[in-house]
């Protein structure tokens, strides 16, 4: 008896060691990422910085220089812009992290998003000789529940990188289709290929990893966080999609999003927005163009 006590006493000290070292090695790896995470981050807002501090100073110097000093406010502009970028990016991966992310489900058209997608993606390529073909087909159930607000950022951080990694006479392809819809639900894929810069088929394993970016991108001179593609991985499962890529170096890429989205009841809704006829609705935002949006959007509604 004494020795099965003793032997199930080793076994059981084996196994809190065993789990000890695991747990000694998962601190560990968490310490590295976030030395990893530090150092790129840092690298990342110091770039933007830096270009908007030497403008600003080339600005003050040539200040009679009109078009010098116009030249540097777009340049600060832009590093702007990119800073602005980069610190949402870091504030959205820290929410989902954080568990404070939450997927919404109000009535949307998704016919209304993916044209306000693509105008986006007009406005990014309009300096560029790159033709972007728009491919929808017909659409059963367009009006469904979901989340405008996120289903909008997935699209467009494709979108957008697609039109950043292709060249002038390049092509950007947008596809989305409904393929069914049951029990409620309506599944809808969204499809983004182009002929671009492609990836290494190494690479496409780690593409939806944070802080990733392929040397060919980071050498053309391609400004990026690293953190788009987690973020879009994280809301697609968020929102229990899948999200594929097939890419080849120098023959493009080809995102594939499926979202199972619920079926909204139009006659419901309609009984609802007859309620809020007439009513009197006070905006309040701290931005104009938000003010302006939304009022024009609760006058159609019917709202004074």
């Amino acid at each position: 008896m004494k020795r099965k006590k003793l032997k199930r006493k080793i076994a059981d000290l084996r196994k809190e060691n065993q789990e000890l070292k695991r747990s000694v090695l998962r601190e560990k790896e968490a310490n590295q990422m976030k030395s990893v995470f530090l150092s790129h981050i840092s690298h990342d807002i110091r770039t933007p910085i830096n270009g908007i501090d030497g403008m600003t100073n080339i600005a003050i110097r040539h200040f009679d220089d009109k078009d010098r000093v116009l030249d540097c406010l777009n340049k600060i502009d832009s590093s702007s812009q990119y800073l602005l970028s980069l610190l949402n990016d870091v504030l959205d991966i820290n929410r989902i992290e954080s568990g404070k992310m939450i997927i919404s489900y109000e009535p949307m058209d998704i016919r209304s998003l993916i044209n306000n997608c693509a105008d986006i993606v007009d406005s990014l390529l309009i300096e560029k000789n790159v033709e972007f073909v728009k491919s929808f087909g017909m659409f059963r159930h367009p009006v469904l529940l979901g989340d405008e607000l996120h289903l909008r950022r997935i699209l467009i951080n494709i979108l957008s990188n697609a039109a950043k990694f292709t060249p002038d006479g390049g092509e950007i392809f947008f596809h989305v289709r409904e393929i069914s819809a049951d029990s409620g639900k309506a599944v809808y894929c969204f499809e983004i290929e182009d002929n671009g810069i492609g990836m290494t088929e190494e690479f496409t394993k780690h593409v939806f990893e944070p802080f990733e970016r392929e040397v060919t991108a980071t050498r053309s001179g391609i400004q990026g966080t690293g953190l788009g593609m987690a973020i879009t991985r994280n809301i697609v499962e968020m929102m229990n999609g899948t999200i594929h890529v097939e890419s080849e170096q120098g023959r493009g890429s080809t995102f594939t999003v499926e979202l199972s989205l619920k079926l909204q009841d139009v006659e419901k809704n309609a009984e609802q927005l007859k309620e809020l006829n007439g009513l009197r609705t006070l905006v309040v935002d701290d931005d104009f163009n938000t003010c302006d949006s939304v009022t024009k959007m609760l006058k159609q509604l019917g709202l004074r």
